[in-house]
């Protein structure tokens, strides 16, 4: 046999540990319900993570994952367990227009300070590590549940590196 092949995860790749499967399928179960009640839509994320275990390449499974975990992120932040804004609403309405003049003031074309000005509502967007750190801690888990410790790269740089340069992916870094 030169190669062995299996069409599900291996036993460790699950996103809960073993011991603590039945507890997660529990609590997930009864959870349903109340959920349902508040318009919290969980059939998309579990839509895109079973997808993204059924695309055929590495890049395409890990953007399949990495949506269904922007979706409960998102989830997680309009349910208040984590962050949803940076600042209070009328702080970032001053600093926006303080920001805004001194663009103006500062950069001379145009066209560059209507681009700079574009970026301006993503301030108050929390970064994705920092929301999915809060998450991460919220529920106990750590980093190296997401991507093994001992590689250079981390979970976030593997997604900026697939979803914000050009190029074919690098397969060591998936």
């Amino acid at each position: 046999v030169r190669e062995l092949r299996s069409d599900g995860p291996a036993f460790d790749e699950h996103p809960v540990h073993w011991d603590r499967l039945r507890e997660f399928i529990k609590r997930g179960i009864e959870g349903l319900p109340q959920l349902r009640d508040q318009r919290i839509d969980l059939f998309t994320p579990i839509l895109y993570f079973a997808s993204g275990h059924e695309a055929r390449s590495l890049e395409e499974q890990f953007v399949g994952c990495f949506l269904a975990l922007e979706k409960l992120r998102y989830l997680a932040a309009a349910a208040g367990l984590i962050r949803q804004t940076n600042l209070a609403a009328a702080l970032n309405d001053r600093l926006r227009r303080k920001v805004t003049a001194l663009i103006d003031d500062e950069v001379a074309e145009e066209a560059t300070r209507e681009a700079v000005r574009e970026k301006l509502p993503e301030l108050q967007r929390p970064a994705f590590r920092r929301s999915l750190g809060e998450l991460l801690d919220r529920y106990e888990t750590t980093w190296a549940d997401l991507y093994p410790p001992e590689t250079p790269l981390s979970f976030v740089k593997t997604r900026d590196l697939l979803l914000h340069t050009m190029g074919p992916p690098d397969l060591e870094v998936l």
